[in-house]
């Protein structure tokens, strides 16, 4: 049998926090193209060449929403998730349902992603672990995050973390 796969693209709509610097140019040049790298490399082990790219939907976006951009609470939380766009850029990531173990650069609800900025080394890998927790992967339901720090569903956010399985990887290009 013949497998047939086909480039799926992830348009992701920005918001910033008005307290946040993020441009266009960033993300373009730098994030999502190492987001959409890391993704297609084979790294060996359980990892498939993924063939997804993450590409900019429009022009960034801005919103304050009346809290100083450090998610410290359910209530600043609830005001991120209500911004509009699929990707919300924030100064701190206190706070993802509760208080997140150890030190957590960004969070997925449902309907979007909330990153804060980090180092460029692991940046691109931020954006696309936070991708795979928006379809429901590595979450506490679903057997939580991997103990391996090659695998992209890694608890923190390194630059090794850079594998994913075939069922990661399609869930992904949904």
């Amino acid at each position: 049998m013949v497998e047939y796969f086909y480039t799926s693209i992830a348009l992701i709509d920005i918001n910033v926090h008005t307290s946040t610097s993020l441009t266009e140019t960033e993300v373009d040049l730098n994030i999502f193209p190492d987001a959409t790298e890391l993704l297609q490399t084979y790294d060996g082990g359980v990892d498939v060449s993924c063939d997804l790219i993450f590409l900019r939907n429009g022009p960034i976006g801005s919103f304050s929403a009346g809290f100083d951009g450090s998610i410290d609470s359910d209530e600043e939380q609830d005001l991120v998730w209500a911004q509009t766009g699929r990707a919300k850029v924030v100064n701190r990531v206190n706070w993802c349902n509760g208080p997140p173990p150890g030190d957590a650069r960004g969070c997925s609800g449902g309907v979007s992603i909330v990153v804060e900025r980090a180092p460029s080394s692991i940046e691109g890998v931020l954006w696309a672990h936070e991708y795979g927790h928006h379809w429901g992967l590595w979450l506490p339901i679903s057997g939580g995050h991997e103990d391996d720090s090659n695998r992209l569903g890694y608890e923190d956010i390194v630059s090794t973390a850079r594998q994913v399985t075939l069922s990661e990887c399609n869930i992904m290009r949904n």
